[in-house]
């Protein structure tokens, strides 16, 4: 993901730090596992304080919950993406299985 520079709108480096966090906490999540996957952790991952993690996400279980939504929203494109669904298709599993 590219760096946001200090000029740009607050709401842009928010969503810009929300992403790096998600992505952090999918990262830590796949290498260390729940019980390892701590506030700090991620924070340094991402490299913001964990105060920047707190005000994004207040608590940790709010964070991991998060990142297993968007890395279930990016499978499931991706799923739709390689069987030729476009947007929110529905896709039985015999589909998913099949293709």
């Amino acid at each position: 993901m590219s760096s946001v520079d200090d000029s740009a709108p607050k709401q842009v480096r928010a969503r810009a730090t929300k992403a790096k966090l998600l992505d952090a906490a999918v990262s830590c999540l796949a290498e260390h596992g729940w019980s390892a996957t701590t506030v700090a952790v991620v924070a340094q991952r991402a490299g913001v304080s964990r105060g920047a993690v707190q005000y994004h996400f207040p608590t940790r279980e709010d964070l991991v919950l998060a990142a297993v939504e968007q890395m279930a929203h990016q499978r499931a494109a991706e799923a739709r993406s390689r069987i030729g669904l476009d947007g929110d298709a529905e896709v039985s599993a015999e589909q998913v299985v099949r293709d």
